[in-house]
Formats: structure tokens, sequence, C-alpha cells
């Protein structure tokens, strides 16, 4: 059986039940597009994925794309970047693709670790709302002229990372900036008449 279809079911908490069923069977292999834009039209996060009917068990091949260019051909590509996971270090939390000997470490991790959600009581809302990202979520161009303009500028523009920008266990890198301006800040102006 081979299939594409969204990878959301592998993380997400409404696929806890398809990961268990997927599980009792062998996984041949996955390839994960990620947020890649594999179909122009529709942002799609595309998996694709094959499975035999026999029982599972066994370690299978997987590859997170990063890229739509092989120059060397997808073949190569794949041969070059698959890695061997062990359906063992699948939780059924949520599956992540890495190598089964960082598979071991992220289990020996999460069993001596306190998760955030113990920290905040379970209290995880949502981050920053500006209102308006056109017009307070810039890029590195605007942010560097913003500040040759004004120096005090810096004081106000902080690194800024969507949702999207976030991978599990990736170090997140941002080329965008956020315009914060602090709780009670004001501007002041002389006007005209004198009256500040």
């Amino acid at each position: 059986f081979i299939f594409i279809i969204p990878n959301k079911w592998m993380r997400a908490g409404y696929g806890k039940s398809l990961r268990n069923y997927v599980k009792g069977f062998a996984i041949r292999e996955l390839l994960d597009f990620g947020d890649l834009p594999v179909f122009e039209e529709a942002t799609t996060y595309p998996l694709i994925i094959a499975l035999s009917k026999t029982s599972g068990g066994q370690n299978f091949k997987a590859v997170n794309l990063q890229t739509l260019d092989f120059p060397m051909g997808i073949e190569t590509y794949l041969s070059k970047n698959q890695l061997e996971v062990s359906p063992l270090g699948l939780s059924e939390d949520g599956w992540t693709l890495t190598d089964s000997r960082t598979q071991a470490l992220l289990i020996k991790l999460k069993s001596q670790g306190v998760p955030l959600s113990e920290y905040v009581d379970g209290k995880i809302f949502r981050g920053v709302l500006t209102g308006l990202n056109e017009a307070f979520v810039i890029d590195r161009e605007t942010k560097d002229r913003l500040i040759a303009e004004d120096p005090h500028s810096a004081e106000v523009i902080k690194p800024f990372l969507a949702g999207r920008d976030i991978k599990r266990y990736q170090q997140p890198r941002s080329d965008k900036f956020l315009i914060l301006f602090p709780k009670g800040f004001t501007i002041k102006r002389n006007l005209p008449d004198g009256d500040p």
C-alpha cells in the first residue's frame, strides 16, 4: 500500500488512533515533504507512506525532504538523506522521523525531563498577536533600514518566529522581525502651540 496523504496525522492529537493502527503493519518507507510547496495551488504538507500487510516491528527507511530540487536525481537524494527508523521509538503522542540512535536519546530525555506543560499547569495558550502582521512583522532589510535611520529603533525591533518556523528538534532561524511596543509605551511630541 503506497499513498500520498497530509503528514499532520503523525503529530496531531487526532491522529493517535491512526498512528497506533499503522504501527500494526510493516512500514516500508515514509517520505515527509514537510511544508515544501509540492502543489502550487495549496499548502498540503504531503507525506508518501508505504506499508505492507505483514506485522510491524522492523526498522524502516524515512526521509525528511528539505528541497524539491534534485540536481543528481531524486533517488540519489533519497539514498543520501534516508534514516533508519525504529517503530519502537515512535511515540503514540506523535511521531518524529529521526534515526534509531537519536530516537533512543529522545526516549531517555523524555523519561527524565519535565514537560513544559507541567511548569505552566497545562495553560499554554498562544503567542504574540499583532493585530496587523503586515504593519508589525518586517523583514531583515526593513529592520536594518529602520535602525540605520534611527538607532533607537533597535529597542523595539525583536526577532520573530511564526508557528511554521518552529520544527521539532531543530534550531529555529528567524528572518522576520517584530516591531514590539512595550505595554504603556507612548510617543510624546511637541505640538505647534507648544503643548506637549
